[in-house]
């Protein structure tokens, strides 16, 4: 993918260039370039410019001017048909690729959403569908190239700048993502701007000067009251994690994984969390571990809790549901079910009748005890299976029957009257 984007914004990039005496070639996208010397090769317009000979389709070509000097060097081959010929129609594309994308095929959604664009660049729809399929992949390299193109045609699109604040918010730029999400803001207010626009205000006054640190895999951002050795420590035992955690779910992302280690109450200014979370992950790793003076087990066990949500969030492509990232991610720090959470899992049984059970609201407990039965079952193997369906596109009940042979809500109630089972008498 992209390879063909680098084509398409290098022919774009041409288009600034001019020469003396020369035919003007307009594309569709709306830009032109002169060119003294240019013939037809089946279905590709050739022609010359100072840094070589470049080829092209016939289809990007809108038209032919002909504005050489008397006396310029004629093309060698006229092509009558260049200017005739229609536009593709990019609905159906469009339309194929909005369908893989619901469907979470993401490789096949870009695909179609470049082939859209090398029809019509300007086509913003595309453009940000293809953005958001690079992002679901790991790719935001080719989706901030694609996106800033997108900008530069369409500068007055609020759903690109949005796009394009994303993605600098996701590679820690937060002051120039704030510049884009007010930009979209002034085009197109909106609630969930707002937010964006606020919690990044949020972050870069707590965070403003603070140190910053890399690894293999992680951009570590840290408040001066943890020196840089201590740092080292964190980005050594983060990547010590991540080593093991990568094996255990069969992936690794490939972006660098933000962490952001905040004192308490920039902590709770950032994200907005009740007092009772430990840590969030947003996109980003973020912990209250500010002033941090050594790197114990507790710091341990939280990071190990955070970055399993990292991975299996990249892993799922963002399909696995919040009861299983949590029970995962529960299970890395090595937590099991307590004896009182299992007689208060056991009160909520007996409170509800058993149709209910499957609508029961989120809570920890559950999703604890739920991810423990299913690896007690098959094994956290199985699991890393579900995730692997998931991401393919397979809704949570297709992906569970597909590894246990049953439903989200059979396996809960198989839990729950194990759970009943082991009352005390």
């Amino acid at each position: 993918m992209t390879g063909r984007v680098g084509w398409r914004l290098a022919l774009l990039g041409l288009a600034a260039a001019s020469s003396v005496s020369a035919d003007r070639l307009h594309f569709a996208s709306g830009e032109s370039i002169e060119t003294a010397r240019w013939w037809v090769e089946g279905e590709t317009i050739v022609y010359e410019t100072a840094e070589g000979t470049v080829g092209i389709p016939r289809t990007l070509i809108e038209r032919i001017e002909a504005t050489a000097a008397p006396g310029a060097r004629p093309p060698l081959v006229a092509p009558p048909s260049v200017v005739s010929t229609p536009p593709r129609d990019p609905r159906p594309l469009l339309e194929r690729a909005q369908r893989a994308f619901v469907a979470r095929d993401f490789e096949l959604a870009s695909s179609l959403y470049l082939d859209v664009l090398e029809d019509d660049p300007r086509a913003t729809d595309a453009r940000i569908g293809y953005a958001l399929s690079q992002m679901a992949l790991g790719a935001d390299g080719s989706a901030m190239q694609v996106v800033r193109e997108g900008v530069r045609l369409a500068p007055a699109s609020a759903a690109l700048q949005e796009t394009l604040g994303a993605l600098l918010d996701r590679d820690e730029r937060v002051e120039e993502a704030l510049r884009a999400y007010r930009r979209a803001f002034e085009l197109a207010p909106s609630d969930r701007l707002r937010e964006r626009i606020l919690r990044a205000e949020r972050e870069l006054s707590a965070a403003r000067d603070y140190d910053f640190a890399v690894s293999s895999h992680f951009q570590l951002r840290y408040d001066g009251d943890v020196d840089v050795a201590l740092a080292n420590r964190v980005l050594e035992l983060l990547e010590r994690l991540h080593a093991a955690l990568t094996e255990t779910y069969q992936h690794t992302p490939l972006q660098p994984i933000v962490v952001q280690l905040l004192p308490r109450e920039a902590f709770r200014s950032v994200t907005q969390a009740p007092e009772w979370v430990g840590g969030v992950y947003d996109g980003k790793i973020r912990v209250p571990l500010g002033g941090l003076t050594r790197v114990g087990p507790a710091a341990e066990r939280l990071l190990a809790h955070e970055l399993t949500h990292a991975i299996v969030q990249s892993k799922s492509r963002g399909a696995a549901p919040r009861w299983l990232h949590e029970g995962l991610a529960q299970l890395a720090e090595g937590r099991s079910l307590s004896a009182s959470e299992a007689q208060a899992l056991r009160a909520l049984f007996d409170g509800a009748p058993e149709s209910r059970w499957a609508a029961l609201p989120f809570r920890y407990d559950l999703a604890l005890a739920l991810t423990q039965s299913l690896v007690e079952r098959q094994g956290l193997d199985a699991l890393v299976e579900v995730l692997d369906h998931l991401a393919q596109g397979l809704d949570l009940d297709a992906a569970l029957e597909r590894v246990y042979g049953e439903r989200h809500a059979d396996l809960l109630r198989e839990c729950a009257l194990a759970l009943l089972e082991k009352r005390a008498p």
